[in-house]
């Protein structure tokens, strides 16, 4: 008597590692059998023989490579397929401007946009390599750098160095008009530091330091000396001051 024996069967497990990629797979056999799936699944009822496992690319990954393995009668046979990591080419970035009790702000740009934003020394790493703008922001009385290009490689530590150098003392002109301009009447004006200068007739003194400036008028024979003399004005940051005999 003839008697039905079951069909020689077993169980294999995949088992994709990191499960939250879902990774899809193909599984065959020498007998031209096929599975398809994703992620972790159990399959029953899996005849015997000798099945090929290969798993799908995946964006950001190394897949493993296809692997065989034989599965016998009742065998559960669980596969394990991990996925790794690729890791993008990174650097590190050290953002230095000075001096460091300025604590002075600033952008760093990538080709694609803002990337990251402080003030001060800052050590940024694992950027992806490429180039990037260091854009310097204004600290008063102190002259804004240029902005710095600077280029991130793979696995290596690069700078960016600026140093802000004190702005220079706004400075000012000073226009001499003494009447008639056929005198030449003489002049001397007391500088802010106490230094003087002296000269006759119209001048134009630039790229004078703001402050107080006084002016004396000299005597010119057979002329009245004008009052009130001798005559203070202010110079203020970047100002034009007149002293006139009008």
């Amino acid at each position: 008597e003839d008697i039905d024996l079951p069909d020689p069967i077993g169980t294999i497990i995949v088992d994709v590692t990191p499960d939250a990629i879902g990774a899809d797979w193909v599984l065959t056999s020498t007998a031209g059998a096929l599975f398809e799936g994703s992620g972790d699944q159990r399959l029953e009822g899996i005849p015997v023989g000798v099945w090929t496992l290969t798993p799908a690319a995946v964006s950001g990954y190394t897949a493993p490579a296809p692997t065989s393995v034989y599965l016998d009668v009742g065998w559960e046979l669980t596969w394990d397929v991990t996925y790794v990591a690729e890791s993008a080419p990174v650097g590190t970035l050290v953002i230095d401007p000075n001096p460091d009790a300025l604590a002075a702000p600033w952008q760093l740009l990538s080709t694609t946009g803002l990337v990251n934003s402080g003030s001060g020394d800052e050590t940024l790493e694992n950027l992806p390599v490429g180039e990037y703008q260091v854009l310097w922001g204004d600290v008063a009385g102190h002259v804004t750098p240029a902005a710095s290009t600077v280029e991130v490689t793979d696995a290596v530590t690069v700078s960016a160095v600026v140093v802000y150098a004190a702005a220079p003392d706004p400075l000012g002109t000073i226009l001499i008009d003494p009447n008639p301009d056929s005198i030449s009447a003489p002049w001397q004006i007391t500088l802010p530091d106490g230094g003087s200068i002296d000269g006759t007739g119209d001048d134009t003194l630039v790229d004078m330091p703001m402050g107080e400036y006084t002016l004396t008028w000299g005597d010119v024979e057979g002329w009245e000396t004008p009052t009130p003399n001798p005559v203070t004005q202010t110079l203020t940051p970047g100002g034009t001051t007149l002293f006139s005999m009008r």
